[in-house]
């Protein structure tokens, strides 16, 4: 599985890297808005560590973009911030986030997260996947 992490934060997509690998995902970085657009396009990844505080485009415009594209609208998105807003869930759902975590997150906790959503849009598009073959 191909997960990409997209923070402006160096430390924390050292540290996230370092975790998932031992996990055995193959993982790609992005330091800012506009390279993960480019990057999620031609990689494909299965999930996209998204932060929410880059510079240029937010992790909220990339959102947005990446579910327009037809390339990347079915990829599995995460949203990561660390502001203490209270609507951030609400504004990374609106976006088309798949789900949010506040950071600091645990590295348990960021495990189970990425395996929950992976599980679950696998689930999902598979079946779609199904039922477009039967068609």
């Amino acid at each position: 599985m191909k997960l990409l992490i997209v923070d402006d934060d160096h430390d924390f997509r050292r540290v996230a890297k370092l975790a998932l690998l031992a996990d055995g995902y193959e993982i790609f970085e992005a330091s800012s808005g506009r390279e993960v657009l480019d990057l999620a396009r031609r990689e494909q990844p299965d999930l996209i560590l998204l932060d929410v505080l880059m510079p240029g485009l937010d992790g909220y415009k990339v959102c947005r973009q990446l579910r327009a594209n037809p390339a990347t609208n079915r990829t599995a998105v995460l949203v990561l911030t660390a502001l203490g807003d209270p609507t951030a869930g609400y504004k990374a759902k609106q976006a088309g986030a798949d789900d949010y975590v506040v950071k600091p997150v645990s590295v348990s906790e960021l495990h189970e997260r990425i395996e929950r959503l992976l599980r679950r849009h696998e689930l999902l598009h598979g079946a779609r996947r199904r039922a477009e073959q039967g068609k």
